[in-house]
């Protein structure tokens, strides 16, 4: 994260939002050199624009994670409107929407949400 090439840089916000400052991701996670293409220049696939996981730790690129230059910047800055609290890798992001389901799924007692609703049994008032 972190401006332009603040690869190993994350920012970090107060719960006002006012704040920030930038932390240090973890650096005894190892970033082989193999897993970014160190002999392109092309925006999105270098190691100076790349995220940490927030809850693995993985490196990223930015273009790997279909993210434009804009959103890169935003997320650098905290200003963008899902990525700055929080940047989870595909895993991490599968995992925690996989969480998110089966706690869902162990609150339905009456297991209204246990069957999907289609447009035939939703009707026009759904």
């Amino acid at each position: 994260g972190g401006g332009g090439g603040g690869r190993g840089r994350k920012r970090k916000h107060s719960e006002d939002g006012d704040m920030c400052e930038e932390i240090e991701m973890d650096p005894s996670i190892p970033v082989e050199a193999d897993w970014y293409y160190p002999d392109t220049s092309v925006w999105g696939y270098t190691a100076g624009n790349m995220l940490g996981c927030d809850e693995c730790g993985l490196w990223v690129h930015s273009g790997c994670s279909n993210l434009t230059r804009k959103d890169y910047d935003h997320i650098s800055s905290g200003k963008h409107p899902i990525y700055s609290d929080e940047f989870l890798c595909r895993r991490c992001c599968q995992q925690r929407c996989h969480d998110l389901v089966e706690a869902l799924r162990k609150e339905d007692k009456m297991l209204l949400f246990a069957i999907p609703v289609t447009e035939d049994v939703a009707g026009p008032t759904y």
